[in-house]
């Protein structure tokens, strides 16, 4: 979500850029798995909105392209960054769910195996390569795209409800 106020047309505007739930999150998908509400992980990912409200902000409003105002962040996950007490704690309560699955073993573990200390400097390359990739190629590298296509294939390989299809049809409002 964002309001944003236009001094130029002195005029208040609204963006919704929230993802909707997965097409194939349905009662009786949910009912066939034994559920009664929508529980905590792959089954409670939505499409992910935010770069299309990014793109959609920096369009209407802004100076830069997204490549780059993707750039402090990319550098931040190439170059590393000092883990936080707080981040840290947070991370090592997880440490265990992220431990079952080797995409987020590889990627968001110390050697795959451990959550980072506070103090420890982590880096991110995959994050940088996949924001390198949406800043060349745009929105609808996601919405409609190979990266939305992987997403939607990784999703459901897990148990979630998202489709290739349901990426093509986000909107912003």
């Amino acid at each position: 979500f964002a309001m944003v106020w236009s001094a130029r047309d002195k005029t208040l505007h609204g963006l919704n850029a929230t993802g909707r739930s997965g097409s194939l999150m349905t009662r009786e998908s949910m009912v066939a798995k034994g559920r009664t509400r929508v529980s905590q992980g792959i089954e409670a990912v939505t499409i992910p909105g935010s770069l299309s409200g990014w793109s959609a902000l920096l369009e209407k409003f802004g100076t830069l392209t997204l490549a780059e105002a993707l750039a402090p962040a990319i550098a931040i996950a190439d170059g590393g960054f000092p883990v936080t007490p707080i981040i840290a704690s947070l991370w090592a309560d997880e440490e265990s769910l992220l431990l079952k699955d080797d995409g987020a073993r590889a990627a968001l573990l110390v050697d795959g195996k451990r959550a980072p200390k506070a103090g420890e400097w982590f880096t991110m390359p995959d994050l940088a390569r996949t924001y390198r990739e949406m800043g060349s190629l745009g929105p609808k590298h996601l919405y409609g795209g190979a990266l939305g296509r992987r997403v939607a294939e990784f999703v459901q390989q897990r148990g979630g409800f998202l489709t290739p299809e349901d990426f093509a049809a986000h909107t912003v409002e």
